[in-house]
This record gives structure tokens, sequence and C-alpha cells, in this order.
């Protein structure tokens, strides 16, 4: 049976234009060297619609400027900043060559910025020190933990050693 031109589905092939590039560019916002996105973003980064598919916009704009990403690669940022699209800061690396340069920097969350370095730290290296100095002396953990603002499991861990290590 023969299919009639109303049965025949043309896909439309996405392909990068010069106004994809031109789209792009006015959600960005020049900083020193940084292009900042200006658009749409979740969690951190730019979103940006490119070839009928939802793109984060650093991968957009290495797309639109260097060219293809190979499947695994991640685009990596030289500048540590999640919303620079500057596809001269942007570069191609593995998750593991990612996760490395990300720890190397001091960037992981909760764990490469040790104690009072950590933005999230509740204590600052004297508390441990008291913490673990008065619970030797027999203060209930549970009591240290009340007035400390932290909980009696981070206490625990705070004595044992899981956390704080380096004190």
């Amino acid at each position: 049976m023969a299919l009639t031109s109303f049965q025949v589905v043309r896909r439309r092939t996405p392909h990068i234009t010069e106004r994809d590039r031109q789209r792009f560019l006015t959600y960005i916002n020049k900083r020193g060297n940084c292009w900042i996105w200006s658009g749409s973003t979740a969690a951190d980064y730019g979103v940006f619609y490119l070839e009928l598919k939802r793109h984060r916009a650093h991968r957009a704009a290495y797309k639109l400027f260097k060219g293809s990403i190979p499947k695994g690669l991640c685009v990596c940022h030289t500048c540590d900043t999640p919303l620079c699209c500057n596809p001269e800061h942007l570069f191609l690396g593995t998750h593991a060559e990612n996760m490395r340069d990300r720890n190397t920097k001091g960037r992981a969350s909760g764990g490469s910025l040790p104690g009072e370095n950590n933005p999230r730290s509740k204590l600052r290296e004297q508390d441990v020190l008291d913490i673990r100095e008065r619970a030797a002396q027999g203060i209930n953990q549970y009591s240290l933990a009340e007035e400390y603002g932290v909980s009696q499991a981070h206490i625990s861990g705070i004595i044992t050693r899981r956390f704080w290590k380096h004190i």
C-alpha cells in the first residue's frame, strides 16, 4: 500500500542558526570577562531552548559558539560561575574530571570546605574543641546539642571525630 502525501510525516531536523545565537545573546549581561545569564534558571543554572530541547544555558552556549558536545561529556566552567556562558570559559570534561575540578577548587557542597570555612557551618573550631572537652567531662550530648543549636547526632559525630576530623 503506497502512502499518500498526507500520510508522509516529515521530521523536522533541528539545526543551529544565527537567529538562535542572536536570541541567546539577548539574555547575556557581560560582567568583567563573564557572560552572565539573565534568562530563566533552574537549580542555579540558566535554561535555554535550542534544537527543540531544553538545555542548561552554558551547554547551549557551548553548542552555539564552539560546536557539538559528545555524548557523556560535561561542559565545565574555568571561572566557576554557574550562570556564566562565555564560550571562552567553557571546556569539555567527563563527570569525574568535573568533580575533581570542583573538589580541587574547594567548591564541593559541604565536603571540601572543612570547618569554619564551610558557609553552612553553625560552629567554630573553638566550639568543637569545647564540645569535645565538655563531653569528656560527662556533659550530656543532648544538653550540648541544645546549647550549640545542632542535633545530638551532630554532637556525637564531633565527639567520635566523624565530623570536624581536621581538628
